[in-house]
């Protein structure tokens, strides 16, 4: 493949960038705390869990192996310390509901609340069970400073990481020009949605690869705490 990914760069980027979000949406988050609406809750969360996913691919590598879904248990368990099935909570039905259907495919409430209200809950770690409402109840900022632990010890000596440029830089990727938004691939003279302003390829072809399956991986070590209150 034409281009090759400066592997050391490439994680300190990520670091720099996941770091200084989920720092500042926690600062955030927190001022949020005990008012009516808790704006950054959802954002914070996300951030969380694609980084996650990210790093996953950091330490144990990208691709088919092992997989979106392994790599982040993994993540998960081994290096943030939740347990088995705490962490296959956090993605089967967080991350992939939040990603692909808008909202957690649990009866969960994502929120964030004042040390006050957690400990009038009864909760000591990420999680609680509110009888009232019959609903799981998480606190992004617990979980998210739980992340940040993990990625600040995240270290990459610069070699390669396995799958990466493969993920990067397969499949078609029809970027829109500049002039006209005409698609740089277009070879072809009917698109998804009409017609094409050229049957004519206008520039080089851009790869970039399509999201892992989401599937459930066949096996995940099991990590050595859990955040679960």
């Amino acid at each position: 493949m034409g281009m090759q990914i400066d592997s050391k760069a490439y994680v300190e980027r990520l670091k720099e960038y996941s770091i200084s979000d989920v720092e500042y949406l926690i600062e955030k988050s927190k001022e949020d705390a005990g008012k009516e609406i808790r704006r950054h809750a959802g954002p914070l969360l996300m951030v969380v869990m694609n980084g996650i996913d990210a790093f996953g691919g950091v330490v144990y590598g990208f691709g088919a192996v092992p997989g979106v879904g392994k790599r982040s248990l993994m993540f998960m368990e081994c290096e943030m310390g939740i347990c088995e099935a705490v962490a296959k909570f956090l993605y089967y039905s967080v991350r992939c509901g939040v990603t692909h259907h808008g909202i957690p495919k649990a009866r969960l409430g994502y929120e964030v609340w004042t040390d006050d209200e957690w400990r009038e809950r009864g909760a000591s770690g990420a999680f609680c069970k509110d009888e009232v409402e019959d609903r799981i109840c998480m606190n992004v900022v617990k979980l998210a400073e739980e992340y940040l632990r993990a990625v600040k010890k995240v270290k990459h000596d610069g070699s390669a990481i396995g799958g990466l440029e493969d993920e990067l830089y397969k499949g078609e990727c029809y970027f829109p020009a500049a002039a006209g938004c005409i698609p740089i691939c277009a070879s072809r003279t009917t698109s998804t949605y009409g017609e094409s302003s050229s049957s004519q390829q206008i520039g080089p072809r851009v790869s970039l690869s399509p999201d892992m399956d989401d599937g459930e991986p066949s096996a995940s070590p099991k990590g050595s705490g859990s955040i679960s209150s």
